[in-house]
């Protein structure tokens, strides 16, 4: 009876973690809201050649994109070193935060360029299809934006 709870139990824990894994916006091209920079064709009827052209600039994008991003993670946790002092540095605060809004600017650049590209090898209907007809398509604004602060 006790090896039956414990696999009922275990179902269920995996069943919902699942679910919860599965919420919009948790990727990077998922639907709904998220981080705004998908390009993944799905249900755009990608002709082949399309295919490998949107799969090379998905590539690119992630290799320009990704030390930036690494370099943003190791920024946020000196600022929090920063911070977590008694007598925080403001000087030194704010050259962190410009280097940090600096590295955003450059990030946003290489997603902009990246959603151009993409846009170029689509098709009038195709681009009808995707959230690149969204209006105002931003970045971030869903469930699992997570905001980063000093507190």
């Amino acid at each position: 009876m006790k090896n039956i709870s414990t696999l009922i139990l275990a179902g269920f824990i995996i069943l919902t973690g699942s679910q919860a894994m599965a919420w919009p916006g948790s990727g990077h091209s998922g639907t709904g809201h998220g981080n705004g920079y998908a390009c993944n064709g799905a249900d755009l009827d990608l002709t082949p050649d399309q295919s490998v052209q949107l799969l090379k600039l998905k590539t690119a994008f992630i290799k320009a994109v990704t030390p930036f991003q690494n370099q943003m993670i190791t920024l946020r946790s000196e600022l929090r070193i920063l911070w977590n002092v008694a007598q925080p540095e403001k000087e030194k605060i704010l050259a962190k935060e410009k280097e940090m809004s600096d590295l955003s600017t450059k990030i946003s650049e290489i997603r902009t360029t990246y959603q151009l590209d993409c846009r170029a090898v689509l098709t009038p209907n195709q681009l009808a299809r995707t959230r690149f007809a969204e209006k105002g398509m931003e970045t971030g604004h869903g469930p699992n934006r997570h905001h980063n602060s000093a507190w």
